[in-house]
């Protein structure tokens, strides 16, 4: 099967002037294929964006600018890639803290002897 590229020159067809059913086809093509690489290319945008981050750069919109320069993709796909980082980042610091908070509420109840002064693991009392 021949997949059109986008550089193909059209010509009418028995199935409609100028190729519209081909280039119909080859548009589905490349959005199927957008959506294929998708998590790929997300991939790819978080670890360029930890890699700025890992450099010392700490202005968002520089590091937006240098992944579109780096990578080609739109500044709309980078805002959004950098979004879903975030929040994964931040995930994970929330289950750190959790395990942290329920740790150090171990330590002390371990430290006075089993009594925690009714505190709960949040600091309530």
């Amino acid at each position: 099967m021949y997949v059109a590229d986008k550089n193909d020159q059209f010509e009418a067809g028995p199935r409609g002037p100028a190729g519209i059913y081909d280039i119909a086809l080859y548009t589905t093509i490349s959005f199927t294929d957008t959506l294929i690489s998708s998590k790929n290319q997300s991939a790819k945008i978080k670890a360029t964006i930890n890699s700025y981050l890992d450099q010392g750069l700490t202005d968002k919109q520089v590091i937006y600018n240098k992944v579109v320069d780096e990578l080609g993709v739109p500044r709309p796909t980078v805002r959004r890639v950098a979004r879903d980082l975030r929040n994964e980042l931040l995930e994970k610091i929330r289950i750190l803290q959790s395990t942290m908070t329920k740790e150090a509420v171990a330590d002390h109840a371990a430290a006075t002897g089993g009594s925690s002064g009714g505190a709960t693991s949040d600091g309530k009392a």
